[in-house]
């Protein structure tokens, strides 16, 4: 195989969502395994310190992601998603610093920064899983990508997990773990560069994914604005916001209620389950058997009754202790830690089903590519500052049940609103939109449906003028 030919599969959608995956393993995946363990891997005294970090980085992350499709549409997907990476650097750097006696304030300012990054890394990931793929592949190509994601911080929490598994009364993470991170980040932040330009990503079948040039960022700016007007996005809007508001009260949680190495485990296999859940519903949302209203409709109620079960779940467990208990510092060798395992990973799965519906719902309302960056960025402002929030409720410590009520209360609200989008789902978008080319396998087959359209008439105008003839012979 030539170079020509490498470079040539390199830039078909396929390979560019599996590099932004390896991005999300190394970079998100590995703030989200220390996240997962609770006070960022450190003491649980450092439990609100790391929540008022975590509150800093979605605020930012709010403001900057509602922008953030103006800026990929700008500058492209490539320098923001480096730029992402470093920004979970710095924030793992603050954590390393933390646990060398650093300043506390350096936790705050480097979740903030991280959040200005971070929103311009997942605004560049939504335009490649959703504007990249065809109709037929989207979800397909968000479970590789998110798999990829939740395997990351697996791998991630088996860091401190091997080396804390036979010490049992370690309060916080080692220093060599801090190190550890930092190294997998900056693998990340190298492989993001190797990212196409989306003017040069093609389909197998040869048919660009992008052939509109930027607009002036002026104009993508009152796009942005426009989204207010966008009655889709305006019903979905509440399920942005509960997509992420969750994590302040799980792994808060987690961090109270577990000690070290169980803690490590769980964060370990919530996000390893999540893999389970981004394949589960994307069976079903790709499933080319059924139309794709169809697929939307049974994918919700698989959604829905997941995440409904979970939280009852969720509420049963919450009923057994509250902020005022005892830490029981509930290891794996002690009796009664098993139904807790086994919560806290269906809570990574509810998360991945949820997000990944949210993802193909966005993609299920257009193909433009710079209006799914809008989407993209839209998202994630919404979902940030729904996070922004819940750490904000967190670091002032409120009882969990009113956390939990919260969170319950957000999700089981957007799902009405979603089920009256997912309802005016169409077959297709293709053919509606005059900057998106259609893949090759569509075009033939608009073409052959027209010539025998075109021949079905043919044939019915000359059996016509056959009948007419004939009837005219039998009066003369």
């Amino acid at each position: 195989m030539g170079m020509d030919a490498i470079r040539n599969s390199w830039r078909t959608p396929i390979w560019q969502s599996l590099l932004v995956g390896m991005v999300l393993f190394c970079c998100p995946g590995m703030f989200n395994a220390i996240n997962g363990m609770g006070a960022g891997g450190s003491a649980a005294s450092n439990t609100s310190l790391v929540a008022k970090g975590n509150s800093a980085l979605y605020a930012c992350f709010a403001i900057v992601g509602l922008f953030s499709g103006s800026v990929v549409n700008t500058v492209g997907p490539r320098i923001c998603l480096s730029l992402g990476g470093f920004g979970y650097a710095l924030y793992i750097g603050s954590l390393w610093s933390l646990d060398r006696g650093g300043p506390q304030g350096f936790v705050i300012g480097a979740g903030a920064v991280l959040g200005v990054t971070a929103a311009l890394l997942w605004c560049a990931q939504g335009v490649v899983v959703m504007a990249y793929p065809t109709e037929k592949e989207r979800s397909r190509h968000f479970a590789y990508q998110w798999s990829m994601l939740g395997v990351g911080a697996a791998i991630g929490g088996l860091i401190p997990l091997a080396q804390t598994v036979r010490s049992g009364g370690t309060d916080a993470v080692s220093t060599s773990s801090y190190i550890a991170f930092f190294i997998i980040v900056c693998i990340g932040i190298a492989l993001s560069f190797l990212l196409s330009n989306p003017t040069d990503v093609h389909r197998k079948d040869g048919t660009p994914v992008q052939v509109a040039a930027s607009l002036a960022f002026r104009d993508e700016i009152v796009n942005i604005f426009r989204l207010l007007k966008d009655k889709k996005i305006l019903l979905l809007t509440p399920s942005f916001l509960a997509s992420n508001w969750f994590y302040a009260y799980q792994f808060g949680m987690n961090g109270f209620y577990f000690s070290l190495r169980s803690r490590s485990l769980n964060s370990m296999m919530y996000w390893l389950t999540q893999v389970v859940g981004t394949f589960g519903i994307s069976a079903i949302l790709d499933y080319k058997n059924l139309r794709r209203r169809t697929r939307g409709l049974i994918g919700l109620g698989v959604v829905t009754t997941f995440v409904t079960v979970t939280w009852c779940g969720g509420l049963a467990f919450q009923l057994t202790f509250t902020r005022e208990t005892p830490s029981p510092q509930k290891d794996w060798a002690d009796e009664g830690w098993a139904g807790p395992f086994v919560l806290y990973f269906m809570y990574g799965m509810a998360d991945a089903m949820f997000q990944s519906y949210c993802y193909w719902i966005m993609s299920a309302c257009t193909n433009d590519p710079q209006r799914l960056a809008r989407y993209g960025g839209w998202y994630k402002g919404i979902q940030s500052a729904g996070a922004a929030v819940s750490f904000g409720i967190n670091a002032v410590q409120i009882p969990f049940i009113a956390e939990l009520g919260i969170c319950f209360g957000l999700q089981v609200a957007s799902i009405p609103l979603m089920l009256i989008v997912a309802l005016g789902v169409t077959d297709t978008n293709y053919g509606l939109e005059d900057l998106v080319v259609p893949p090759s396998d569509l075009v033939e087959a608009a073409g052959k449906a027209a010539v025998y359209n075109s021949n079905a008439t043919l044939s019915c105008e000359i059996e016509e003028d056959d009948t007419k003839e004939k009837i005219g012979l039998r009066a003369s």
